[in-house]
């Protein structure tokens, strides 16, 4: 720790103003105020869509867990009406763009029991022996 702040000799350093309200009224205010408020509102919007977005995660796993994947679909619509009721519009928009990530993965298109296409050139993955030889400039 440096000597110097460690100092019993050196108080700590307060400002007291006259009128509590003056507190407020510091250099820039008019200019810095708009621009603490504008960035206090964006954090709170933030923090509702990363509220938002894990809620609707814990649904999905708690969904996934509980139920069968024959009944998942009849559930899902039960818990997010009651999400979007507690909702802003724009914490909204994020829950539903998840729900449509999460039905594209799952389309019917995308059967995981057919093969992929055989890429033409050498398929074989059998290891080739080899052995190290040593090189010399030059040559």
């Amino acid at each position: 720790m440096n000597s110097f702040l460690a100092d019993p000799r050196r108080t700590k350093r307060t400002v007291q103003y006259r009128d509590p309200e003056d507190v407020w009224k510091y250099i820039g205010g008019g200019k810095r105020l708009a621009t603490d408020l504008a960035r206090q509102q964006r954090v709170l919007a933030n923090v509702a869509l990363i509220e938002a977005r894990d809620r609707e995660e814990r649904l999905q796993m708690l969904r996934l867990e509980a139920t069968p994947a024959n009944s998942t679909s009849n559930h899902r619509s039960e818990p997010l009406t009651a999400l979007d009721e507690n909702q802003s519009p724009p914490e909204s928009k994020e829950p539903q763009r998840q729900k449509t990530q999460a039905t594209a993965g799952t389309s019917p298109t995308s059967d995981s029991s057919s093969p992929l296409p055989k890429m033409p050139g050498s398929d074989t993955n059998e290891p080739e022996s080899w052995t190290p030889r040593a090189r010399r400039r030059g040559q």
